[in-house]
Parts: C-alpha cells; sequence; structure tokens
C-alpha cells in the first residue's frame, strides 16, 4: 500500500462552515483539509492509503457529492516534497480579528466578504486567514 493525496477542486465559491463541516464529515478518515483555492474554488486535499493512485482517484470522487472542476492526485512523498517547497513562498497572512481592524469593519462583515467571494481566505483547521496581499 501507498499513501497518496488527491486534491479535488469542488465547483463551488461559497465556503461556509456548514459546506466545510459537511465535506470534512464525507470524507471521514481520509484526513481532509477544506480550502479555497487559487482560482477561487473550494477545494478539498485527502490522503488515501491504495495501492494505485488510480484507485485513491476513484475512492476520494466517489465520495465527492458536488460537482468536480479539478482533480489533482500524487503520492504522499510528493505531496510533501511540494508543499515543502512552497511553504517557503507563503505569503503573509492575517486573522479574521486582524484584518477587520485593518478594514475598521466587523469581524462579522469580513465573514460575509470570504462567503460571497470578495474577500481571498483560505480556511485553516477552523480558523480563517487572509493573504496581507489582499487587503
Amino acid at each position: 500500500m501507498t499513501s497518496y493525496n488527491v486534491e479535488i477542486e469542488l465547483a463551488l465559491r461559497e465556503n461556509t462552515e456548514e459546506i466545510t463541516d459537511e465535506i470534512i464529515d464525507r470524507y471521514e478518515g481520509l484526513s481532509a483539509v477544506v480550502s479555497t483555492s487559487m482560482r477561487g474554488w473550494l477545494s478539498v486535499i485527502v490522503s488515501v492509503d491504495t495501492k494505485t493512485l488510480q484507485q485513491a482517484i476513484t475512492i476520494a470522487l466517489g465520495l465527492t457529492a458536488w460537482p468536480v472542476v479539478t482533480v489533482h492526485g500524487m503520492t504522499s512523498k510528493e505531496f510533501d516534497r511540494r508543499v515543502e517547497r512552497d511553504i517557503m513562498e507563503l505569503p503573509e497572512l492575517m486573522s479574521i480579528p486582524e484584518v477587520a481592524a485593518k478594514l475598521g469593519t466587523s469581524r462579522q462583515a469580513v465573514h460575509q466578504r470570504i462567503e460571497s467571494g470578495s474577500l481571498p481566505a483560505r480556511r485553516v483547521g477552523r480558523a480563517w486567514v487572509v493573504p496581507v496581499t489582499a487587503l
């Protein structure tokens, strides 16, 4: 068995807690991570242990209840290598309270902008972060 990571971009632009929780529940046991992709789609990354990449992608897609935009798969070793490389290029991020203070608005208003897609953000665990460059 080999560990594979599969990223699925869903044809969803709205990233609410309700949708995120539903996705995480659907992929229970596969270490699902939900975020908004650089292209603005909702993205889920799962880890699947199987014999082949094709099996990993089939399993991940089989659990998807939403229309799919793209699918990327690779060994977890390659995924980790790419993440390590990309960490060096990680943009400076701000929390929702920091963004609200900087914009002179409420945290709820920041969340509304994220949900509408007018403010790019990523979900890290249960918290949202916004690239400083987006402000």
